[in-house]
C-alpha cells in the first residue's frame, strides 16, 4: 500500500514535471518545429507540380544574367511568370534556381524550411499573447493543419507562407518594440517590424492585414499587459508604408491581367457566395476533407438557407467575441485575424480562383489562436474538462496529421494531383483538361484527345480543354481538324496569356508548315509576339518568313529585339550575321 502510494506520486511528480517543460517557451518552439519538420519530409520526393512550370521550370529567364535587375522594373512581369507584383517570392526562386538549378528536391527543402521557420513564429506569438500551455497547441496545429499543405506542397504558391512569415514577425517586432519602447533593443524592434513588413506585402497583397490586426491588438492591449501607445506609434510607422505599398502595387507595377472570375453581376449574390465561402473555410479548419486545388464554387442567393446559416455563424462568432472580450481577448482578437486575413480573397472584388485551400494559410493563425484560448479558458474550469479537452485535442492533431501525409502524396507530381482532383468530382471539367496536359506531354495524344472532349462536353467554353484538343489533333497530324479547333479556341480569347500565345503560335506553326501560307502565318506569329515578346520560337520563326518574302529590315528588326531579350542566344547572332550580310552585299550593287 505504501509502494503503491509512493508510485503513485512519483507518477504525479513525472506529470508535473512534463507539464512544466512543456510550457518552457523555448522547448514549445523546438517540438513545433520538429513536428513540422517530420511531418513535410514526406514531400521531399515529390516533383514540380501547378503553377511550378509556369514559374520555374519553363521559365527561361529565371537562370539568365540580370534577372535580379528585373525584379525592380516593368519587365518583371515578362520574366518571372507571375501575374501580380511579388519581387519576394520571384527573388527567392531565382536563388533556389542558383543553387539548386531546376531540382525540385531543393525548393522543397526551401519550402519546408519556411513553413517551419512560420511555425516558430507563430508559437512564439501565442506565447507573447500569454496562451502558456495551449500555445504549443497553437504551433503544432499549425504545423500540421492539412489546409496548409497546399502552400507547402505547392512551390508556386509558397506567397503565402513568405507573406505569413513576415506578417508574424513584424507583429512580434512590434509587441517586442512595445514592452521595451526605451531600450536599446526598441531601435532594431521597430527597425524590424518596418522591413518585415515591407517583405510581407511585397511577398503577397493580403499582408495588408496586418494594419486592421494591429488596430485591434492596440485597443485590446491593456489585456495582455502591453502598452497600447507604442502599439499606436507602431501603427503610424507601418500605416505610411502600406499606402506607399499600395500605391506601387496598383499605380506602378499594375501586373498583367488575367480573367477574373466574377461570383455573379449582383452585389447581394456575392456577398452570399462569399459568406457560404467563408462558413466552408471555417468547416475545413475543423474538419478538413476534400482538400482540392480546383474547388468547384457554388454561386448562391441572399435567400438560401445555407447562406443564412453562414451568416448566422459568422454573427455569432462576432457576438461571443465581443461579449467575452475582457475576458477572453485573444479569442477576439483571433476572430478578427481570420476575417481581416480572409477578407482580400472574399471575391468582393472578383479573383481568378474564388476558392482555394491556400488562402487559409494566414488566416487559419487567427482561427487556432482563438480556438487555443478558447480551449484554455474551459481547461481552467475543472481538472475533469481539462483531461477531456487534451485527450479530445490529442485525437484531433492526429487525425489532421494523417491527412496532411496523405495530402502531401497527392502532390506527388500534376497526374497524382489531378487525378485526386477527378476522383472527388468525375465532373471536374478543369480536372480533365489539367490531366489531358500531362497526356500531351507523355505522349498520350489518343487519351488527350478523349479527356478533353469530355471536358468540353461539360463546359464548351473551357478554353484550357479546347486547347489540349487542339494539341492532341496536332500531334495527330490532324491538321484541318487542329486547325479549325485553334481558331475557335481563339475568337473566344478567353485563356490565360501564357496559353494564348501558345495557340497563336501553335497556329501559325500549322499555316507556315503545313497549310504554307506564309501571310497568315507572319499574322499569328506577330499575335503570338504581341502577347508574348519573350516567346523565343515565334520571333525566329518570324524573322525567317520576312526573310523568304524578302523583307530584310523587317527581319533584322525582329531578331534584334529577340536578341535584347536572349542576347546569350547562338542562333539569332547567326541569323543576324546572314541577314546583315545580305544588307551588306545589296548596297554594295
Amino acid at each position: 500500500m505504501i509502494a503503491d502510494t509512493s508510485n503513485q506520486g512519483q507518477i504525479s511528480a513525472q506529470l508535473k514535471s512534463i507539464k512544466t517543460c512543456l510550457q518552457v517557451p523555448f522547448f514549445q518552439m523546438e517540438i513545433t518545429a520538429l513536428v513540422a519538420l517530420v511531418v513535410y519530409s514526406v514531400s521531399l520526393v515529390n516533383g514540380f507540380t501547378y503553377d511550378d512550370y509556369l514559374v520555374i521550370v519553363k521559365n527561361p529567364f529565371i537562370s539568365q544574367k540580370g534577372f535580379f535587375f528585373s525584379l525592380f522594373s516593368q519587365r518583371y512581369f515578362e520574366v518571372s511568370g507571375e501575374a501580380s507584383y511579388r519581387p519576394v517570392v520571384t527573388f527567392l526562386c531565382w536563388l533556389c534556381t542558383l543553387f539548386f538549378g531546376r531540382n525540385p528536391l531543393g525548393f522543397h527543402v526551401v519550402s519546408i524550411l519556411f513553413h517551419t521557420a512560420t511555425t516558430i513564429a507563430v508559437t512564439r506569438l501565442a506565447q507573447k499573447l500569454d496562451l502558456k500551455t495551449w500555445s504549443l497547441w497553437t504551433g503544432v496545429a499549425f504545423a500540421v493543419h492539412p489546409l496548409l499543405s497546399e502552400a507547402v506542397c505547392g512551390i508556386g504558391f509558397c506567397e503565402d507562407i513568405l507573406s505569413t512569415l513576415f506578417l508574424v514577425t513584424s507583429i512580434l517586432c512590434v509587441i517586442s518594440y512595445a514592452n521595451h519602447p526605451k531600450s536599446f533593443v526598441s531601435l532594431f524592434s521597430i527597425f524590424g517590424s518596418m522591413v518585415s513588413f515591407v517583405l510581407a506585402l511585397f511577398s503577397k497583397e493580403s499582408a495588408i492585414a496586418l494594419i486592421p490586426i494591429l488596430v485591434f491588438l492596440a485597443w485590446l492591449a491593456p489585456s495582455f499587459n502591453i502598452p497600447r501607445k507604442w502599439i499606436c506609434f507602431s501603427l503610424a510607422v507601418l500605416v505610411p508604408i502600406a499606402i506607399f505599398y499600395l500605391w506601387i502595387r496598383f499605380m506602378v507595377m499594375t501586373g498583367t491581367v488575367v480573367p477574373a472570375i466574377p461570383l455573379s453581376q449582383k452585389l447581394t449574390v456575392v456577398l452570399a457566395t462569399s459568406s457560404r465561402i467563408l462558413f466552408s473555410y471555417l468547416g475545413r479548419l475543423i474538419y478538413p476533407v476534400n482538400l482540392s486545388v480546383n474547388h468547384v464554387t457554388q454561386v448562391i442567393g441572399p435567400d438560401n438557407w445555407i447562406f443564412l446559416l453562414s451568416a448566422v455563424i459568422h454573427l455569432l462568432f462576432v457576438v461571443i467575441a465581443m461579449i467575452f472580450r475582457k475576458r477572453i481577448p485573444l479569442f477576439m482578437l483571433g476572430i478578427c485575424w481570420f476575417y481581416f486575413a480572409i477578407a482580400p480573397v472574399s471575391n468582393i472584388v472578383p479573383i481568378f480562383n474564388p476558392e482555394a485551400d491556400r488562402y487559409l494559410y494566414l488566416p487559419s493563425i487567427g482561427f487556432l489562436l482563438a480556438v487555443g484560448t478558447l480551449f484554455e479558458f474551459i481547461s481552467a474550469q475543472s481538472v475533469v474538462f481539462s483531461r477531456f479537452i487534451s485527450v479530445a485535442v490529442f485525437i484531433l492533431l492526429m487525425f489532421w496529421t494523417g491527412k496532411t501525409v496523405t495530402r502531401e502524396k497527392d502532390w506527388y507530381d500534376n497526374y497524382t494531383l489531378w487525378a485526386h482532383e477527378l476522383r472527388l468530382n468525375p465532373e471536374n471539367s478543369r480536372a480533365m483538361a489539367e490531366l489531358a496536359i500531362e497526356a500531351n506531354h507523355k505522349g498520350k495524344y489518343i487519351e488527350a484527345e478523349k479527356l478533353s472532349r469530355n471536358a468540353l462536353s461539360i463546359d464548351s467554353n473551357l478554353g484550357l480543354a479546347r486547347l489540349q484538343l487542339s494539341k492532341s489533333l496536332f500531334m495527330q497530324r490532324r491538321y484541318d481538324e487542329a486547325l479549325l479547333s485553334y481558331q475557335l479556341l481563339l475568337q473566344n480569347n478567353e485563356l490565360h496569356p501564357h496559353h494564348m500565345s501558345q495557340a497563336w503560335f501553335d497556329t501559325a506553326y500549322i499555316l507556315d508548315q503545313i497549310v504554307k501560307n506564309p501571310d497568315k502565318a507572319i499574322t499569328a506569329y506577330s499575335n503570338a509576339l504581341a502577347i508574348d515578346p519573350f516567346y523565343l520560337g515565334a520571333a525566329i520563326n518570324l524573322g525567317r518568313l520576312y526573310t523568304e518574302k524578302g523583307d530584310i529590315l523587317s527581319a533584322t528588326k525582329i531578331w534584334r529585339e529577340a536578341l535584347q531579350r536572349f542576347p546569350d542566344n547562338a542562333d539569332l547572332r547567326e541569323y543576324l550575321n546572314a541577314v546583315e550580310k545580305l544588307i551588306k552585299e545589296k548596297i554594295k550593287k
